[in-house]
Order: structure tokens, then C-alpha cells, then sequence
């Protein structure tokens, strides 16, 4: 029997005000769609998001992080401030509901 699928709340910092409208990004959200649709399909995939400071990275990975929590997938959040990225995936498990096993250690 598969094991149940982990269900956690959508992170709070992906909840976008309602009086904010999504604007200038369609296309991009749609790739990104896609890119879920294919997951979904058991493709393995990763998405980077990268670019300026206020041009809507964080906007839009809270756009797809909502479809992809209302399809019933788990979404974990982490942010990358300049010069700590490695702080991200520590911050995105934190709020897993169990860790992630760990990676064998090369010799």
C-alpha cells in the first residue's frame, strides 16, 4: 500500500492579498503550469526563478504555489537571501511535515 500523501496548510508567505491582482506575468505562470502538469505526469523537473529585486519572483512563485496547492500538491516554502542560498532548502523543510532522508555520503 502506497504510504498517504503529506497535506499541509499553504505556507503563509505564499498567500497573496486578494486586492492584489496578478498582472505582466501570464505567460511565465502558464511555462510554470505546464512545467506542474508535467510533474504530475511523473516527469522530474526543477524551476529556477531568478532576476532583479521587485520584479515579481516572489508574486509569481505564490501564484503557482497556490495552483499547485489547490491540485492537493505540497508545497514547501524557503527564500534565498543574497549570499545564503544554502539557508533555502533548510527553511523549506522546516515546515515538512516529515524529513527528507538523507543523501548517502560520497567517499
Amino acid at each position: 500500500m502506497p504510504p498517504a500523501p503529506i497535506m499541509l496548510p499553504l505556507p503563509r508567505s505564499l498567500h497573496a492579498p486578494t486586492s492584489s491582482p496578478f498582472v505582466g506575468r501570464d505567460a511565465e505562470l502558464e511555462r510554470l503550469r505546464e512545467r506542474w502538469r508535467q510533474v504530475c505526469g511523473e516527469t522530474r523537473a526543477a524551476v529556477v526563478i531568478g532576476g532583479e529585486a521587485g520584479i515579481g519572483k516572489t508574486r509569481l512563485a505564490s501564484a503557482l504555489a497556490r495552483a499547485v496547492h489547490e491540485q492537493g500538491g505540497l508545497v514547501l516554502y524557503g527564500r534565498c537571501d543574497e549570499g545564503l542560498a544554502q539557508g533555502t532548502t533548510a527553511e523549506a523543510r522546516r515546515g515538512a511535515a516529515t524529513p527528507p532522508p538523507a543523501l548517502p555520503r560520497s567517499a
